[in-house]
């Protein structure tokens, strides 16, 4: 009796200690996926069809001033707003499988296992109908 009372301490205490471990080790893969997808991003931002060399392209980032007008419109107004945004795009796109696949209870959920994709599939030619009747009520005058 005595001994079933000394070790329920030291297995809460191993508990602790594996959850504190599990917790550190997810902790440290978030790190390193927020740093692969800054690297990423940096990539993206460096490479691209202009002479920019990456050098260039990083001290403009750190150094805006340091950058021609033509070469502050190249990263500034291209190149960032688009890797930013295929970062912003990806992270709502994983956000939202993140989201089915709990609502579901299912690790394999996808788009199709609710029929959104055959939604998305149908709104396309919804609007193309619709821009179409409109037009031809413009052209003969009754829709302006």
């Amino acid at each position: 009796m005595e001994q079933a009372e000394v070790s329920a301490p030291n297995a809460a205490a191993e508990i602790g200690a594996q959850y504190r471990a599990v917790v550190a080790r997810r902790a440290a893969i978030v790190a390193g996926l927020a740093l692969v997808s800054v690297i990423a991003l940096l990539f993206d931002v460096i490479t691209g069809p202009s002479s920019l060399s990456a050098g260039t392209v990083l001290q403009g980032l750190i150094q805006p001033d340091a950058l021609s007008a033509s070469q502050a419109a190249i990263v500034w107004q291209v190149r960032l707003p688009y890797a930013l945004m295929a970062v912003l795009v990806g992270a709502a796109l994983s956000l939202a499988g993140a989201e089915m696949q709990t609502i579901l209870n299912n690790a394999l959920a996808s788009p199709f296992t609710l029929g959104v994709s055959s939604a998305a599939s149908f709104g396309p030619p919804w609007r193309l109908f619709w821009v179409s009747v409109f037009r031809s009520l413009a052209a003969i005058g009754w829709c302006r």
